[in-house]
């Protein structure tokens, strides 16, 4: 059991601890133009963590969002840029959006929204798909039954 004394030195520690906090300054305060960027900084850095928390349940909107980043904000608008992914990926993230949206609320604790900026990539055509295209168009021609089924479904060789 300690003894008085004891109890009487950490009592005064209490104490003085207890005046430190209360005369400690207040928090410090940023200027207007600083909060966008920490969002933008905190959206960037909190980014693949969001996109992680869509892994399990909806796998192809992780995946569209994995060439996705955040390069604006605007509160309560997020400029989201992406780049190198398909058309459906595109609709993919768009189809989503309430989800999306639902879930950077749910950690940026703030109702934001977003718009996409999508980067078309144009990659140069290699030998083996020119090679590839080549040899549809060629089967197609060779085989009226394939050609007939090509043109009755509406479908796109590329």
């Amino acid at each position: 059991m300690p003894s008085s004394t004891q109890i009487s030195e950490v009592l005064e520690k209490l104490n003085l601890l207890k005046k430190k906090v209360n005369n400690a300054p207040g928090p410090v305060k940023t200027p207007a133009s600083s909060p966008q960027k920490t969002d933008l900084e905190k959206l960037k850095a909190e980014w693949p963590v969001l996109i992680e928390s869509f892994r399990k349940s909806k796998v192809m909107l992780a995946t569209a969002l994995e060439h996705s980043k955040p390069v604006d904000f605007k509160d309560p608008m997020i400029t989201i840029r992406v780049a190198g992914i398909e058309p459906f990926q595109v609709e993919i993230i768009n189809k989503n959006r309430l989800d999306l949206e639902k879930i950077m609320k749910k950690q940026f604790n703030k109702e934001l929204h977003f718009t996409l900026q999508v980067v078309n990539e144009t990659k140069p055509t290699t030998e083996n798909e020119k090679n590839r295209k080549i040899s549809l168009k060629e089967l197609q021609e060779s085989d009226p039954a394939l050609s007939r089924l090509i043109n009755e479904l509406g479908l796109e060789l590329t």
